[in-house]
C-alpha cells in the first residue's frame, strides 16, 4: 500500500494565507500574523526589542539574523537608530573585532576559517547598517555624537589606507559614514585623522573611494570654515584636478568639483591656489566643462533685423511683365463678361503676399487690353475691383490713408503681374502687332525701326500692341516709346543678381532720376545667435562658483566690511582689510594667508583668466543673474593690459 505525501505550498510574499477559490464565506478566519522580517514590534523602542537582544546575546546565528533584518529596515524610512540607545555601540562590536584579528597569522598564511569569514561578514553588515542609518539627518546626528563610532571610522581608515579585496568594502563603508555624519560632529577631527583621509583619496584609483572621499572632505571643509584643515598642496586636491577632464563621468566630475569648491572657498586656500602650478590648466578645463554642459541646452535663435524690403520688378532683357499676344487677346474677346475678365486675370496676374498695385493701374491694364474691342462690352470699374477678390481670395482691395496731407490711395494688395521670359522683347509690335518685321538683334536696332514708323506716319497716339496712350507733345511721345523697349544690358548678368529692385517702403514708384529717389531702407539681415533654453546641470553651477571665487581673488582687492564690536560702541563700523602676512582672529581660530605673495598670485590669476576669455565668451546661462557673472569676468578681462 502506497502512502501519498502532501506538501504544503510556501506562504505568499505578503505573509497572509492565500485567498480561497470558492465563494466568499461570511464568517472568515482573521488573517494570521505577517511573515518573519516585517513584524511591527521589530521597530518598537522597547527594552526587549528582539533585534537588539539578539545582538547583545552574542550568539552567531542570532546576531546574523538580527543584522539581516536591520539591513532591510535601515534602508527604509520606518527605521530610526535613535530609538535604540544601545544599538550604535552594539553595531561597533564586530568591526572592532575585525580590526583586532584581521592580522592573525592563520588568516594570513592559510585560507581563512569559516568562523573568521562569518565574523568578517558580520563586521561588514554592521557597518552597512550604520551607513544606511546615517543617510537621514536624525540618524546622522545620533552617530555623530557617538565617540565610539567616530573613533571606529578613523581606525578603519588608518588600518586600511591601501585596501585589498578583503578590506576595500570596510574602508568604503567607513568613509561613507564619515561623509554623512561629519556635518553633525561637535568638533573637527584631529589633524592626523584628516591627513589620513587626504592620503587615502590622493593615492587611490578606486572610483567609489574617490567619490566618497571628496564628498566627505567637502562636507568637512564646508562645516568647519574657521580653520585651515588641509594644506594648499593637498593630495586630494591634486587627485581632483586630475579627474576634472573626465567630463563623460558626471558623478566623478561632480564630486571632484564639489571638493575643489570647498577647498577654494577658504580665502587663504584660494590665494594659495593661484600659485598652484596647474591653476591655468584648471581654469581652462573649467571653461571647457561649462561648454560641455551646455551642448544639450543650447538652441540657435534667428532674428531678422530691419523691415522686409519692398521690391519692384527690374526691367531687363531676361525677365519682363507678361503681355498677352494679339492672338491670345482675340481669343479672349470672343467671351462675354465676366468670363472674359476672369480668364484674363488668371493669365496675367498671380498672388504675391507682399505685392501691391493701385486700382487705377489695374483698371488701365484691363482697359488697354480690351478697349479696341469696344468699350460697351467692358465691366465698370467698381464691378471689376469687386471681381478681383472673388477670383483671388488672397488679394484684397483697400484704401490707404494719405501721408502728409496727400489724398488716400486705393490699392489692391496681394496681387501682381506675372513675369515671363523676354525672348520676343525685341520684336516690333507697332500698328497693333501688325508689323511683320522679324525679331531684332538688340534694343537699339528695335528703337531705330520704331522711329522709322513714327517718321513715316507722324502721330502722338501710341500704336504699340494694346497701348492706347496719347501724348501731348512729340517729345513726350518719344519718351513714352522708350517704356515699351527693353533696357540695353551689357554683358551677362551675375547668377546671384535678383530680378527685383529694392524700393523705399512708402514710395509709389521707382523714380528714374537717381537724385530724386528717396533713401533706401537698410537691407534685412538674419542674425543667428545661441541661447540657453534651460538651466545647466549642477556641475556647471559648481564650476561657475569656483571660477567666480578665483576671479574675485585675482581681480577684486580686499573689501572693507561692516563690523559690530566694542570699539564702535556697538554700532556697525568699518573694519580695515587684513594686510599681507597679517593674521586675523575669528572665533578663537587663527586664519592666515599661508605665506603666499598676494600680488604675484593676482598677476597669475589675471593672466590665466585672460587666456580663457575666448572660451568664456561662448558660455550661455539661462539664469540672467548668473549670466551677469560671466559678463563681469569678461568686462574685467578687457581692461587688462596686453603685456600681462
Amino acid at each position: 500500500m502506497m502512502t501519498t505525501f502532501q506538501t504544503r505550498a510556501p506562504p505568499p510574499a505578503h505573509g497572509y494565507p492565500p485567498r480561497p477559490n470558492g465563494p466568499m464565506v461570511q464568517n472568515q478566519q482573521p488573517p494570521g500574523p505577517p511573515i518573519d522580517d516585517i513584524e511591527h514590534w521589530f521597530i518598537q523602542p522597547a527594552p526587549n526589542n528582539r533585534m537588539v537582544l539578539a545582538l547583545e546575546c552574542g550568539i552567531i546565528s542570532e546576531v546574523s539574523w538580527s543584522l539581516n533584518r536591520l539591513l532591510r529596515l535601515s534602508a527604509s524610512d520606518r527605521f530610526s537608530i535613535g530609538l535604540f540607545p544601545t544599538l550604535p555601540d552594539l553595531l561597533c562590536r564586530w568591526p572592532e573585532w575585525y580590526l583586532e584579528h584581521y592580522k592573525d597569522e592563520d588568516s594570513l598564511l592559510f585560507s581563512p576559517t569559516p568562523e573568521y569569514n562569518i565574523n568578517r561578514r558580520l563586521a561588514l553588515n554592521s557597518l552597512l547598517v550604520l551607513k544606511n542609518a546615517a543617510i537621514g539627518d536624525e540618524g546622522a546626528l545620533v552617530e555623530a555624537k557617538n565617540p565610539r563610532i567616530r573613533a571606529l571610522i578613523f581606525k578603519i581608515m588608518k588600518e586600511f589606507q591601501t585596501p585589498n579585496d578583503l578590506t576595500l568594502e570596510l574602508l568604503l563603508s567607513a568613509m561613507d559614514i564619515f561623509r554623512y555624519t561629519v556635518q553633525k560632529w561637535p568638533a573637527a577631527p584631529a589633524k592626523e585623522q584628516i591627513e589620513t583621509l587626504v592620503r587615502i583619496v590622493g593615492h587611490s584609483n578606486d572610483r567609489a573611494i574617490l567619490i566618497s572621499g571628496w564628498y566627505g572632505l567637502h562636507n568637512l571643509l564646508d562645516t568647519f570654515t574657521t580653520m585651515v584643515l588641509v594644506t594648499p598642496d593637498s593630495e586630494a586636491l591634486n587627485a581632483a584636478i586630475r579627474a576634472l577632464p573626465v567630463h563623460i563621468d558626471q558623478v566623478l566630475t561632480a564630486a571632484a568639483l564639489e571638493y575643489i569648491l570647498a577647498h577654494v572657498s577658504h580665502p587663504s586656500l584660494a590665494k594659495a591656489f593661484l600659485h598652484h602650478p596647474a591653476m591655468p590648466q584648471v581654469l581652462r578645463v573649467l571653461a571647457h566643462q561649462l561648454l560641455h554642459d551646455q551642448t544639450k541646452i543650447i538652441e540657435n535663435v534667428t532674428t531678422m533685423l530691419g523691415a522686409p524690403p519692398k521690391t519692384a520688378i527690374a526691367q531687363n532683357n531676361a525677365i519682363w511683365m507678361l503681355e498677352l499676344s494679339r492672338e491670345e487677346l482675340d481669343e479672349l474677346s470672343t467671351l462675354t463678361e465676366p468670363s472674359r475678365v476672369t480668364k484674363w486675370m488668371q493669365q496675367v496676374f498671380e498672388v504675391s503676399p507682399n505685392a501691391e498695385m493701385t486700382q487705377v493701374d489695374f483698371w488701365n491694364l484691363y482697359k488697354g487690353a480690351f478697349a479696341m474691342y469696344g468699350l460697351d462690352n467692358m465691366l465698370p470699374a467698381t464691378d471689376l475691383i469687386k471681381l478681383v477678390t472673388t477670383i483671388f481670395p488672397q488679394a484684397s482691395a483697400m484704401v490707404l490713408p494719405g501721408a502728409n496731407g496727400k489724398p488716400p490711395k486705393f490699392v489692391i494688395r496681394g496681387l501682381e503681374r506675372r513675369r515671363a521670359a523676354a525672348d520676343n522683347r525685341t520684336k516690333c509690335q507697332w500698328n497693333r502687332w501688325g508689323c511683320q518685321e522679324p525679331t531684332f538683334a538688340s534694343p537699339s536696332l528695335l528703337y531705330a525701326h520704331v522711329k522709322s514708323h513714327t517718321i513715316l506716319t507722324p502721330t502722338t497716339k501710341c500704336l504699340w500692341g494694346s497701348c492706347t496712350h496719347e501724348s501731348a507733345t512729340p517729345a513726350l511721345f518719344e519718351a513714352h516709346l522708350l517704356t515699351h523697349l527693353p533696357v540695353q544690358i551689357h554683358g551677362t548678368r551675375h547668377p546671384g543678381q535678383s530680378d527685383d529692385l529694392i524700393v523705399p517702403l512708402h514710395a509709389e514708384t521707382y523714380a528714374g532720376t537717381p537724385t530724386i529717389r528717396p533713401a533706401l531702407p537698410p537691407p534685412q539681415q538674419a542674425m543667428v545667435f545661441q541661447k540657453a533654453i534651460e538651466d545647466p546641470p549642477s556641475t556647471s553651477f559648481s564650476t561657475l562658483l569656483i571660477m567666480r571665487i578665483l576671479y574675485r581673488t585675482s581681480f577684486v582687492q580686499a573689501e572693507v566690511v561692516m563690523k559690530t564690536d566694542g570699539d564702535h560702541f556697538g554700532f556697525p563700523g568699518v573694519e580695515q582689510p587684513v594686510g599681507e602676512g597679517e593674521m586675523e582672529m575669528a572665533g578663537g581660530i587663527v586664519l592666515e594667508d599661508l605665506g603666499f605673495d598676494s600680488i604675484e598670485g593676482q598677476r597669475r590669476g589675471k593672466a590665466a583668466f585672460k587666456a580663457i576669455a575666448g572660451m568664456l565668451s561662448g558660455v550661455h546661462i539661462h539664469d540672467a543673474a548668473i549670466e551677469a557673472w560671466i559678463d563681469e569676468m569678461l568686462d574685467s578681462i578687457k581692461t587688462l593690459p596686453s603685456s600681462l
